[in-house]
């Protein structure tokens, strides 16, 4: 029915990537965005704001600020106000949240790995270049 529809192509590939991941991850671990938020923290070497998060996962502010609330209740992260500006605050990964970062991630790369497994070097740089393309066509849209 939707052999064609690249969106639902798109759309059955993460569910199917999702449920690697839970898999993997177990049952009482963190969402797909918590673990990207996660990551995010645990590489960069610049401070992180809410705004920052929002642009690199391409979420509204409402569903950053929920995302935000369940990890700060969870003590994966922090928020830390801005000296500069109050309203500002610095989204900071706590110890525990570094430890969660780490277990996961070796598992998430795993599952990265078996996806790639069936790809070329080629084919993989291939598939990129199109899903950039995709990402900047729709990037278009302004989201918030």
């Amino acid at each position: 029915m939707f052999e064609k529809d690249i969106g639902a192509k798109l759309k059955r590939i993460m569910n199917l990537t999702k449920r690697e991941i839970d898999k993997s991850l177990g049952e009482d671990s963190i969402t797909k965005s918590q673990g990207m938020v996660l990551r995010l923290l645990y590489v960069s070497k610049t401070p992180i704001y809410q705004k920052d998060i929002e642009k690199e996962l391409y979420i509204r502010r409402s569903t950053a600020t929920n995302i935000l609330n369940i990890m700060e209740q969870r003590e994966l992260i922090k928020r830390e106000q801005n000296k500069e500006d109050a309203r500002k605050k610095r989204i900071i990964i706590t110890e525990k949240g570094k430890k969660l970062e780490q277990e996961n991630y070796c598992k998430i790369e795993q599952v990265e790995n078996k996806i790639k497994s069936n790809l070329t070097e080629e084919e993989q740089n291939n598939l990129f270049m199109i899903l950039d393309k995709i990402e900047k066509a729709l990037k278009e849209e302004d989201i918030t």
